[in-house]
């Protein structure tokens, strides 16, 4: 029997830090239900948590991708309701308005141009934003520099000084917004 000189590492995904599993949009909804994960034990806890109660419709070996359904479902089971907001509007500075059903934003504005919004961030809201492939949870506070970012790797992200996640998130186009309220 041959050995492979260099064998892959077959390390389990699940076992490593929350910064390090593929759990965006896992995280962005738990922290709006103000759960912050710190261990690996505490992604565990929560995704077996989603998966007994029916909230996310996948199998035993699923890590934490999910769908906007998906975090809805999520939210509403900690008693959050999800609205989803019209990015276009903020474009021509009227106020943040709820999408109707069957209708769909025109245009997709890039994640700077949303931030910097003095109509986004002048609310006192929380949001989970979706863009290609990836999900944030933002919270606004009245203020530019008070807004903060959160990803699952539980770092305050900023706008003024940022780091490399940041210049990635900020080129991206928003896909998704949706607004997060208490029932």
């Amino acid at each position: 029997m041959v050995q492979r000189k260099y064998a892959k590492n077959r390390s389990n995904k699940k076992s490593k830090s929350p910064g390090k599993q593929p759990i965006c949009g896992l995280s962005a909804a738990a922290r709006c239900a103000n759960i912050i994960f710190k261990t690996a034990y505490d992604v565990d806890k929560f995704r077996s948590l989603c998966l007994k109660n029916n909230l996310v419709k996948k199998k035993k070996s699923w890590f934490g991708g999910t769908t906007a359904a998906d975090r809805s479902r999520i939210c509403k089971f900690f008693g959050l309701i999800t609205k989803e907001i019209n990015v276009c509007a903020i474009l021509e500075h009227k106020n943040l308005t709820i999408i109707q059903p069957g209708s769909e934003n025109k245009k997709n504005i890039s994640v700077k141009k949303l931030l910097n919004s003095a109509c986004f961030f002048k609310s006192k809201n929380e949001y989970l934003l979706s863009v290609n492939a990836h999900c944030v949870y933002i919270k606004t506070n009245c203020t530019r520099n008070k807004m903060t970012l959160y990803d699952q790797r539980n770092k305050k992200m900023k706008i003024k000084l940022p780091d490399h996640a940041m210049k990635k998130l900020l080129r991206q186009r928003v896909r998704k917004l949706f607004m997060v309220t208490k029932i």
